[in-house]
């Protein structure tokens, strides 16, 4: 699991990214998905296809998020 996380000035741009990430993970927060993927060539293959939708201002970044941290964490 990761917690996929950005800062995207375009709303088109915003919005296509929050799909893609839709498309493997939660929506937990408005700029951030917890997401599962199967491998970590299957994290690079999808930060380089987002990677390309973005601008040069625009963040995007990946934290790993193990399992015991996920049990750990929690919504307020």
């Amino acid at each position: 699991c990761y917690v996929a996380c950005f800062d995207i000035a375009d709303d088109r741009t915003r919005d296509r990214v929050a799909k893609r990430l839709l498309g493997v993970g939660d929506r937990v927060q408005k700029s951030v998905f917890e997401i599962l993927v199967a491998s970590l060539g299957a994290l690079n293959a999808l930060a380089m296809d987002l990677r390309g939708l973005l601008e040069a201002e625009d963040d995007l970044r990946f934290y790993r998020l193990c399992l015991d941290c996920r049990k750990a964490s929690c919504a307020a």
